[in-house]
């Protein structure tokens, strides 16, 4: 930071093709989940797939969970995740961030983020 303002990368065309190209499953849309990465046509986030494969559910569990999702779609998000982990975390981060915060969470609050995650 220099002089007060934040110095942002821009995305270029070509990297931003490199990412459509190889993650063709996952998407960034403004009108889903506020621009985090989906899971194309599922509106099902890719850091809550990655957030329980990280504490120990099997491609199947995950498909139970959403069953909207295909073997192809779990792969993806791992493929996806393995590439871009800073923005997987990203995303996570901002999403817990949007959550209610009055003191304590209450137990309603606290049962809704553990089964999201």
């Amino acid at each position: 930071m220099r002089g007060g303002r934040h110095s942002l990368r821009r995305v270029t065309r070509p990297e931003l093709r490199r990412v459509v190209d190889a993650h063709p499953r996952i998407v960034r849309r403004t009108d889903v989940w506020g621009g985090k990465a989906v899971v194309e046509g599922t509106r099902v986030p890719v850091f809550m797939v990655h957030a329980r494969l990280q504490s120990g559910w099997c491609a199947e569990e995950i498909r139970a969970a959403y069953p909207r999702l295909t073997a192809a779609d779990v792969e993806a998000v791992v493929r996806y995740a393995q590439e871009f982990p800073a923005r997987v975390l990203a995303d996570r981060r901002a999403y817990e961030r949007s959550l209610p915060l009055a003191g304590a969470r209450t137990a309603r609050m606290s049962r809704i983020r553990t089964s999201l995650l």
